[in-house]
């Protein structure tokens, strides 16, 4: 320990983080804040290394948990689109948590699954909803799965042209859900093909090991 030297005048508190070795309420409150953020983004990765869905899926809800999904109001801030209304709802923005939640086309869609959600409520914050349903165990994955396939329906309606009504969404979205239960119960396999196609393919109950 360094002895005390009068000629540098009388001691004082200084704040050590800074520079200019005073304390600012400003610095300590974006220490929090960062300190929360990183919080949140190892709670978003966890549950994102949790989920047990198909890998495609896991990327799509990434993009959400990410805020990167191209919906209308960032085609529009992107300059690759000049409407950001959502397509079915006309003059409400097209946001992730209008399209995936509050659409009406969206809610439709949750009216039939609404057995798989852990939280239905619309004053939940969107990111708080997508958690709190990704962390369930089974209905964790079927709500993943919900969620891309709408996305991939208003896809093909936004952007090819094509027309989908809501029965075949349901059923397309039921046979995803009891194709992946079949695949965890080992009754089907995949194998891919050489244009990188996956070929389901049902197991004989003979060649179940």
């Amino acid at each position: 320990m360094e002895k005390p030297r009068p000629e540098l005048g009388e001691d004082k508190m200084i704040w050590g983080l800074e520079q200019d070795e005073r304390f600012q309420l400003k610095f300590v409150y974006n220490l929090i804040a960062n300190t929360e953020d990183e919080g949140a983004e190892e709670g978003t990765w966890k549950a994102l290394w949790r989920w047990k869905g198909p890998s495609r899926v896991k990327h799509f809800l990434w993009l959400v948990l990410h805020g990167r999904l191209f919906t209308n109001k960032e085609r529009v801030r992107r300059k690759m689109a000049t409407n950001s209304n959502c397509t079915y709802c006309k003059d409400t923005e097209e946001t992730m948590e209008h399209i995936l939640r509050n659409c009406v086309k969206a809610k439709a869609v949750w009216d039939r699954f609404r057995h798989k959600l852990a939280a239905t409520n619309a004053i939940i914050p969107f990111h708080e909803w997508v958690l709190s349903n990704l962390l369930l165990e089974e209905k964790g994955i079927d709500f993943g799965v919900i969620c891309w396939n709408f996305w991939k329906k208003r896809n093909k309606e936004v952007l090819d042209g094509k027309v989908y009504n809501e029965q075949s969404v349901r059923c397309r979205i039921d046979g995803w859900l009891n194709t992946i239960k079949q695949a965890e119960q080992g009754m089907i396999g995949c194998s891919v093909n050489q244009d990188n196609n996956i070929i389901w393919k049902l197991f004989l109950r003979n060649q179940a090991t």
